[in-house]
């Protein structure tokens, strides 16, 4: 598959033009005085005021819908007013739209020139030629890029390559727990605190507890299985990465097997530690997004844009404050799943290098902030979130920040023939009845695996 590259020559194109007019210019014949005297006049200062027009590029970038792109319109205006050579038309997709509209447009090869993607298809994207690989250009067109974590960076190289820009960095989709306040008082105990751990989570859960009420101790989000595997890796020994105790991994290293049935943590977590909080109604037998936001849970789990987003949205007063890391499990491992989003630039474009330099705008430290200002989690810059000042405010993007550093963040349970959507689209059936107590981890674990295992072992789209 046919996958674009920008190289020197080709960005250095214009400079060498304009060497090449200079030259030119230099060995020309001399004119005699007769011959200026019959040249035509001089621009006068009212014509020497008016500027040359600018002839522009056209560029078009996607934009993610709803809360995410919120401040893509003030991010572009500001792209265009530092690059009047460039202009950007901005086309809408939805979010859960994606991945469809990238495949019909790279089709139909009208993709637009900068894309969003995201860790689910951005591999398979990448190995279907949708988008260019960047590396040999960071340097020249992106030369702050040594400021996107490079934990990160390193998390969405496929075959070696990058093929785009971090515009989000997440240790993890449900790595963050938050409470609320009111409804921890009013149990009367204390919220959690950075040595809380699981089996600490699991208590304080159940005091949080209030039947009678409708008041849920914990939601815990497990509706894909990166956010599953966010939980399941605390199981284990402190020891991360591919050489580390990946006995937790639901898929393994290799992306080839799909570990459920002979994986103890999955069966030590659904037999000791979800099925017995469920049974007892501190869990909602149903993921209903909303129940914290509506003062129904006493404490939710997700990743550290939510904290913003809670802010906003709940109504009965949520501080940011009363946010921290999932809890690690009884050994001191702590459950990461890196997720990104990112801004590609299309395989064929004819205007590689500024696509380039707006993806590189739109993900850079500027767009980072009013990101979260206004949706809270774009970002993956650490000069958005090494900022003491808004740690006052936010002080979890402190730890965001430090454990995107720490070298702890593990990958993504990608198979290895990127076919994570059908697992996605499996997940949601297969886990429904362990997920709404009407079946046990003994009972459905083995066709659990099965049936994924069969996904798994495809070849690549």
């Amino acid at each position: 598959m046919f996958s674009k590259k920008i190289n020197r020559r080709e960005m250095l194109q214009g400079l060498g033009l304009t060497l090449a007019a200079s030259a030119l210019a230099a060995c020309a014949p001399q004119v005699s005085e007769e011959e200026k005297a019959t040249e035509a006049p001089k621009p006068t200062e009212e014509m020497a005021a008016t500027p040359a027009p600018v002839e522009k590029v056209t560029l078009r970038m996607m934009r993610v819908g709803g809360s995410m792109g919120e401040h893509y319109p003030q991010v572009v205006e500001m792209f265009m007013e530092q690059n009047p050579d460039i202009e950007v038309t901005m086309e809408d997709i939805a979010y859960g739209d994606v991945w469809m509209k990238t495949e019909m447009g790279f089709a139909a090869g009208d993709l637009q020139d900068v894309v969003h993607s995201f860790t689910r298809y951005y591999f398979l994207g990448a190995s279907q030629g949708f988008y260019m690989p960047v590396d040999d250009v960071l340097q020249d067109l992106v030369p702050d890029y040594d400021d996107y974590y490079e934990v990160a960076m390193e998390n969405i190289r496929f075959e070696g390559k990058l093929y785009g820009l971090l515009e989000a960095a997440y240790i993890g989709p449900t790595a963050f727990l938050v409470w609320n306040r009111h409804l921890i008082e009013e149990a009367g105990v204390e919220p959690p605190t950075p040595d809380t751990d699981m089996n600490g989570l699991y208590e304080l859960a159940i005091k949080c507890t209030n039947v009678d009420k409708e008041i849920f101790g914990l939601e815990m989000n497990h509706n894909t299985i990166g956010r599953l595997c966010n939980t399941l890796r605390t199981y284990g020994k402190p020891e991360y990465g591919v050489n580390g105790d990946t006995s937790s991994w639901l898929v393994s290293p290799d992306g080839k097997k799909f570990r459920f049935v002979d994986n103890p943590a999955a069966e030590e977590y659904f037999t000791k530690w979800y099925r017995p909080l469920q049974d007892a109604g501190v869990l909602p037998r149903v993921f209903e997004s909303g129940l914290f936001q509506a003062g129904k849970a006493a404490m939710f789990q997700g990743h550290h844009g939510w904290v913003s987003r809670l802010n906003k949205d709940c109504e009965w007063g949520y501080d940011p404050k009363d946010s921290l890391l999932m809890p690690v499990g009884a050994q001191g491992r702590r459950g990461t799943s890196q997720e990104s989003h990112m801004k590609c630039v299309y395989s064929q474009t004819k205007h590689s290098a500024e696509a380039l330099r707006l993806s590189a705008f739109v993900t850079g430290t500027e767009a980072g902030k009013l990101s979260l200002q206004t949706h809270g989690g774009l970002s993956a810059r650490k000069s958005v979130y090494n900022d003491p000042e808004l740690w006052e405010s936010y002080p979890h993007y402190k730890l965001h920040h430090e454990t995107l550093l720490s070298g702890i963040v593990e990958p993504y349970p990608m198979p290895w023939n990127f076919r994570d959507q059908e697992v996605l689209d499996a997940h949601k059936n297969l886990f429904a009845p362990l997920y709404d107590g009407s079946t046990t981890f003994e009972e459905v674990a083995p066709t659990i695996q099965e049936e994924i295992q069969k996904i798994v072992d495809q070849p690549r789209p």
